[in-house]
């Protein structure tokens, strides 16, 4: 999602759906943050120091962002959002991992992390 206006094109297809929030990878961004626009938030987790890798995110249209009560960047392969619900207050993690070709090492690394979030907020 490096090109110009590449992020509003996958929004303008999803804003054509009966989706809410939306997962997104590959977002190769530098950094972590929030873009509020007219329709959709987007929240986003990448490297700090380097563009053109990684990253992850999430889109959420306009109508649900009231109902947002968090989002949490933990590196460029994993974040989280919380959402409040109705009855129950939900919980997306997206994560993204390593690629087969890659050492092992890193998929370690990458399984560590995902484990140690995953349960700090099970319940």
């Amino acid at each position: 999602m490096l090109k110009p206006g590449r992020i509003k094109e996958v929004a303008e297809q999803i804003l054509q759906t009966d989706l809410q929030v939306v997962a997104l990878q590959e977002i190769r961004w530098k950094g972590q943050g929030h873009i509020k626009k007219d329709k959709y938030n987007l929240y986003y987790s990448c490297k700090e120091d380097q563009t053109g890798h990684l990253g992850t995110g999430f889109i959420v249209k306009k109508e649900i962002t009231k109902k947002v009560m968090g989002f949490e960047p933990i590196n460029e392969r994993i974040c989280k959002i919380c959402l409040k619900g109705k009855y129950h207050n939900i919980t997306l993690i997206k994560s993204t991992p390593q690629q087969k070709k890659k050492m092992m090492m890193s998929w370690n690394s990458f399984t560590q992390n995902y484990n140690r979030y995953r349960r700090k907020y099970q319940t």
